[in-house]
């Protein structure tokens, strides 16, 4: 779906996307508004990102792809009823590949980062660093905190730290983590 109109983007610098994530374009990555016809892309996109998990649950390798299915499913709706139409629903792009989505909201004191994924073959590439790193600027400029809530057992989790997010407070089996632009004083609490 297309960003609404009538409003603008969660980040401002975000309204014309290929152009504001200026590392990310030098690995050849854009974002492109979500459509109807990625949801087959989005379904697999999310079941690359439980795959791990799926090993060591002990359920049966033939009730994988129903079950993702179903997960997936129930993600999608979700997003939709809690965050459309006032976020943006990203999917990125390299090369002109689908490798990977990047759903944003925001209110008057936080971006939050609804979800960041990546393909398995897209990660460890600099694409994850690069978008966090625009958003920080786009946070930054805006006067806002970035927050995101990461699965304690997220290998991503290590990037969010190094980039300087912090754990603000535990809601198993997240961590909500939050950046602070250096021109806030006081950092924002909760969510």
């Amino acid at each position: 779906m297309q960003p609404s109109a009538n409003r603008v983007s969660v980040c401002r610098s975000l309204q014309t996307p290929a152009t504001v994530i200026d590392a990310a374009a030098a690995l050849g990555v854009s974002l492109r508004p979500e459509q109807p016809e990625d949801r087959p892309f989005i379904d697999r996109l999310y079941a690359s990102t439980r795959i791990e998990e799926l090993e060591t649950s002990g359920l049966p390798k033939p009730m994988w792809g129903e079950f993702l299915a179903l997960q997936a499913h129930a993600q999608w709706t979700h997003y939709n009823k809690a965050y459309r139409p006032h976020s943006d629903f990203w999917v990125i792009e390299q090369g002109g590949q689908l490798v990977g989505r990047l759903y944003l909201f925001a209110n008057a004191k936080d971006i939050r980062i609804i979800d960041i994924a990546l393909l398995p073959e897209a990660r460890s590439r600099g694409i994850g660093g690069a978008l966090l790193t625009a958003l920080q600027r786009c946070a930054a400029e805006e006067g806002k905190v970035l927050s995101i809530h990461v699965e304690a057992t997220n290998r991503a989790l290590t990037l969010y730290t190094r980039l300087g997010f912090q754990r603000v407070s535990d809601h198993p089996p997240y961590q909500l983590m939050h950046w602070h632009p250096p021109a806030l004083a006081t950092p924002a609490t909760g969510a």
